[in-house]
């Protein structure tokens, strides 16, 4: 392990623990407070003092760092998601909301999709949904194609937009925060504008994960 990163370490940690913070990452790991009052008393009577340590405390660094690292390792779980794609194009109308139907589960980490209501992402608990993905509207170059998310039926918000293309797909990108109660659910509607019916192709996508 390389010293100097050490010392910052130690010197950051301290910073955060002593404003209050539930948890740090430490090498893409998330770290309990409690692990680092753990590791800020074992380096407390180290060798030199703590933003110079002699070599024997660098040593000493680095053995109570590592331990927190690698306990961390060892019991972190991967991030949780639900993650849908379309299998099938699907024919959407001019100038209304069209909720994408989803057909392919990916992966259904939190049970939010069920087969039966393949408009929906529902929540099992109450919490915060982070929600992105892309759509992927059919080539057309008249009006724009946009995304807009709606919750328990009500009023689609919008929450992306892009200017049609000619002569390729347009990809719209989109990205929310939702907060849910148990029970509640959402809807990611395709719109568009151009004048006529316009197929949203197999390659749309949506991944949901909650976030708290």
């Amino acid at each position: 392990m390389d010293q100097g990163r050490v010392v910052s370490a130690l010197a950051l940690l301290s910073k955060i623990n002593k404003a209050g913070y539930k948890a740090v990452i430490c090498g893409g790991y998330p770290v309990s407070v409690a692990k680092v009052n753990s590791f800020l008393d074992r380096v407390g009577g180290i060798s030199g003092d703590n933003e110079h340590p002699n070599d024997t405390g660098h040593a000493q660094l680095a053995a109570a760092f590592q331990d927190v690292v690698t306990v961390q390792r060892a019991t972190w779980a991967p991030v949780k998601a639900t993650d849908l794609k379309k299998n099938a194009v699907q024919s959407t109308t001019t100038g209304g909301y069209n909720p994408v139907q989803w057909n392919t589960i990916v992966s259904d980490d939190d049970a939010l999709f069920a087969t039966a209501t393949p408009t929906r992402l529902t929540a099992r608990r109450a919490c915060t949904l982070q929600v992105q993905g892309y759509l992927n509207f059919a080539s057309n170059a008249t009006g724009i194609r946009e995304v807009a998310i709606a919750k328990n039926g009500g009023g689609p918000k919008l929450i992306a937009t892009a200017p049609a293309l000619s002569g390729d797909a347009t990809v719209v990108q989109f990205w929310d925060k939702v907060v849910m109660a148990n029970g509640d659910y959402i809807e990611i509607n395709a719109v568009q504008s151009s004048g006529g019916a316009l197929n949203l192709g197999v390659d749309s996508f949506v991944s949901a994960t909650i976030v708290r």
